[in-house]
């Protein structure tokens, strides 16, 4: 435990001692997703898109021997 509160004290004091580096970090990544909700609200949105229905059918056989692409 002993270990953990030096680690902690070392980088509180690293922090502090440079204080544009910790604003920087704490800045820059509120600055990026504050942008990209930004860009987000400009881009359109496409809507829903209809589901789209595919015809089934059925599989009886399947032959594992057959190679792809070869007509035997």
């Amino acid at each position: 435990m002993g270990h953990l509160r030096l680690l902690v004290w070392k980088n509180f004091q690293l922090q502090f001692r440079r204080p544009k580096g910790t604003a920087a970090e704490i800045l820059m990544p509120t600055v990026f997703v504050l942008l990209l909700i930004v860009i987000r609200s400009l881009v359109p949105d496409a809507g829903e898109q209809p589901a789209q229905a595919f015809c089934s059918s059925q599989v009886l056989a399947a032959d594992y021997n057959r190679r792809i692409g070869n007509d035997q």
